[in-house]
């Protein structure tokens, strides 16, 4: 069984009713924690340090129409709600769910802000 808790249910939502007043989505409350819990720190990176932004959108196109072709109509992709990342979804045949959440034009020369593995 995968998911988070009641109890740590509704621990993320008194954080985002207490931290600045509602503002943080409940996706950055959820990952700050994971990380300080993993004592890991993630940053933001800088895209020109990461290569060439319309270099990293072909590539990025390119692995969606690969994954499109494998996939079918069970591949699609969406701009996230924070307005700065995409998430792709994958449903495979094995009752599979795949979520990757990355940030176009960084994509693939940055990692994925996070990639989520949900099924039964």
């Amino acid at each position: 069984r995968f998911g988070i808790s009641i109890r740590d249910a509704n621990w993320l939502l008194q954080q985002q009713k207490d931290a600045k007043h509602g503002k943080e989505s409940l996706e950055i409350l959820f990952w700050r924690q994971i990380c300080k819990i993993a004592d890991v720190k993630l940053s933001e990176e800088n895209c020109e340090s990461h290569g060439d932004e319309s270099e990293n959108r072909e590539a990025a196109g390119e692995e969606f129409e690969a994954l499109q072709a494998m996939f079918d109509s069970d591949c699609s992709s969406a701009p996230g709600k924070d307005g700065k990342s995409s998430t792709l979804v994958i449903k495979t045949p094995e009752m599979l769910d795949i979520y990757l959440s990355y940030i176009p034009g960084k994509y693939p020369s940055v990692f994925p802000k996070y990639v989520l593995f949900l099924g039964k």
